[in-house]
């Protein structure tokens, strides 16, 4: 468990309310799909969880471990993020507001701002990324290196043929 100790609660959480018990799933229950569905509610779970700790919101915590790679524009981050700019606009907002990101302007183009993160941002970043990569590591701790290697190539897998239009 990380350092928080809080792992078994909040996978808990994640799975609550529809019926699924992971503490007594056999390999008969449930399916590939549904699994899936399970898992990225329970990682959802504990990313607003871990967001909450350092005093963020679910996105938030995206958004600045995104920038932590350099500064983005706008229009890059609406489709990262899937949203309309005027939704990510009230993001950019907010993060500005408590001293998260900051604009700056794209050399060449006046009309353009890039969005990068302050030092309390970095900091912030940082903290959080550090205790959810720890928290995602418990979950792992039982799962020996080959079969972890196996799951890193399928989701890598999965990740690339998301990446095809739909059908």
């Amino acid at each position: 468990m990380g350092e928080s100790g809080h792992t078994g609660d909040v996978l808990a959480a994640g799975c609550r309310g529809d019926g699924f018990d992971p503490l007594t799933a056999s390999d008969s229950s449930p399916d590939l799909v549904t699994s899936l569905l399970h898992v990225t509610r329970m990682f959802n779970h504990l990313q607003t969880t871990v967001a909450e700790r350092h005093g963020l919101t679910a996105m938030q915590s995206r958004l600045l471990c995104v920038l932590l790679t350099e500064p983005k524009g706008m229009a890059a981050l609406a489709d990262m993020f899937q949203v309309e700019r005027a939704a990510l606009t009230g993001l950019v907002d907010r993060a500005e507001q408590r001293d998260l990101v900051q604009r700056q302007p794209v050399v060449g183009d006046r009309r353009a701002v890039q969005v990068a993160l302050t030092a309390t941002g970095r900091q912030t970043a940082h903290a959080f990324h550090t205790e959810f990569t720890t928290e995602v590591g418990d979950l792992l701790t039982d799962i020996p290196d080959a079969d972890r290697d196996r799951l890193r190539r399928t989701l890598l897998s999965i990740l690339t043929n998301g990446r095809r239009p739909p059908r």
